[in-house]
């Protein structure tokens, strides 16, 4: 069982701490989150595919807001070190999908951010089997081969010999290329908290 990161098994934000009004460098927040994800979000792809680094960006963002790379690298660290899960049952659900003899893998379209600071902070190394991150593999969940093969799974199921209707994969988007689903790859979408524990105790009870 394959789990995407953001918007499925978490919501939390870079830099969200420093929404909190009470927080010495709230008067950035905004600065920073329109830098990266409106002023260079043309980088957010190459970022996410390995082909730039967090201390490029961070003194990309430094050029436009008063603090420095790292400042910001830092403050991007606190907040990457204490994402939160959607819901609180969400590790006791993830044991539980194990404990069926169920594979439990992130698989993030993502940043060197959460192999730096997400997962070793919050021990996700010790919670799910395996971790696919698009920064470490190069590719994103969208990618593909000249068979129309996703790049981001393919070295995983060929080195295990799953067959990719032996998978599913829990994750806030669809494929809209149908892709996936010609190869028998089941996505189950996750719209909300409540929807992502209901899957997830669908295949428990199965």
């Amino acid at each position: 069982m394959f789990f995407d990161w953001n918007k499925t098994l978490s919501n939390s934000l870079f830099w969200e701490h420093l929404s909190d009004d009470n927080h010495p460098l709230n008067e950035f927040h905004d600065a920073i989150v329109d830098s990266l994800f409106s002023k260079h979000k043309d980088k957010i792809y190459p970022w996410m595919r390995g082909k730039i680094s967090v201390d490029k960006i961070m003194n990309l963002i430094a050029s436009d807001v008063n603090l420095s790379a790292d400042t910001l690298c830092e403050e991007l660290k606190i907040s990457c070190e204490n994402m939160k899960y959607v819901s609180d049952e969400t590790p006791d659900l993830i044991e539980q999908v194990r404990g069926r003899g169920i594979e439990a893998v992130i698989a993030t379209d993502n940043m060197d951010t959460f192999s730096l600071f997400t997962v070793p902070g919050l021990n996700l190394d010790r919670q799910f089997d395996d971790i696919l991150n698009s920064f470490e593999l190069g590719v994103l969940k969208e990618d593909f081969d000249e068979n129309n093969v996703p790049l981001f799974f393919k070295d995983y199921m060929d080195q295990r010999k799953l067959k990719y209707d032996e998978v599913v994969l829990l994750d806030d988007c669809v494929d809209e290329t149908g892709n996936y689903e010609r190869l028998g790859f089941k996505i189950r979408e996750v719209k909300s908290p409540k929807e992502l524990i209901r899957i997830m105790k669908q295949y428990i009870s199965l």
